[in-house]
């Protein structure tokens, strides 16, 4: 049992707060393992420069020791994107970080930094685009139409501030994306990005494994207390599933 508990997994949902606070902790019990899940309200050395940032949070994995954590898998995602009503969630494929892709505009070429995110994932931030719009659900869905958004500074690059940029197609990795929106010039979240396209969640493909980076934000009206005992319902089967795999990887 000694064992067991020192390699379960808990669910952390991360507040960001600008004061030192309690943390507060909920146990349940899942079958014969212990999964702890977990509202950690943590000290930033600078406010986030989004919207009410003290209703965000971060969903993180976490084994029981406290020293490993790990990003949620495509079906994590879509168990909680579908299952949680308490908070408004979205996710980024790859972490916080970015990826070097080659963009193509025209007879341009040009090295960029891309991320992958889900549609809704500026708007659980608080940040609209300053030009077009995010992505829709059906661009973010395996065969998706391809799109992107882009970074203020790369449409100053490409586009010299054009806003007929809008509608115009790139080419990343080699396929066609049309570009629907331009983020505001100061946005920016974890490292520098050049420009967005949708995760479209495939658990097989490319982004497909445990590389998942869950964000939200509290529905109006909603406790914390709320958001904590439903995301630990929905999770639960998800949690089990994570348990056995730690313990008894595939060989």
């Amino acid at each position: 049992m000694l064992r067991d508990a020192r390699y379960a997994i808990r669910l952390l949902l991360r507040r960001p707060v600008f004061a030192v606070s309690a943390i507060l902790t909920l146990a349940f019990c899942i079958g014969a393992n212990t999964a702890i899940y977990t509202v950690v309200d943590r000290l930033l050395l600078r406010p986030l420069p989004y919207p009410e940032p003290d209703r965000l949070v971060e969903v993180v994995a976490q084994f029981w020791r406290g020293d490993i954590e790990f990003g949620q898998t495509g079906r994590t995602w879509e168990v909680l994107r579908d299952g949680v009503a308490a908070l408004d969630l979205a996710t980024t494929s790859g972490g916080f970080g970015s990826t070097g892709v080659n963009l193509v505009v025209g007879d341009h070429p040009e090295y960029v930094r891309q991320q992958r995110v889900s549609a809704g994932y500026f708007h659980v931030l608080g940040v609209a685009p300053a030009l077009g719009r995010e992505f829709t659900a059906d661009e973010d869905r395996p065969g998706g139409p391809a799109a992107a958004v882009l970074s203020h500074g790369l449409w100053l690059r490409l586009f010299n501030r054009d806003p007929s940029a809008i509608g115009r197609s790139i080419t990343l990795r080699g396929e066609p994306h049309t570009i629907v929106g331009v983020m505001p010039e100061r946005f920016t979240i974890g490292s520098p990005v050049d420009v967005w396209t949708p995760v479209r969640p495939c658990r097989t493909c490319e982004g497909g494994g445990q590389n998942y980076e869950i964000i939200g934000r509290l529905e109006p009206g909603v406790t914390w207390a709320q958001a904590e005992s439903e995301i630990a319902a929905v999770a639960q089967p998800v949690m089990d599933d994570l348990y056995r795999t730690a313990r008894h990887p595939a060989r």
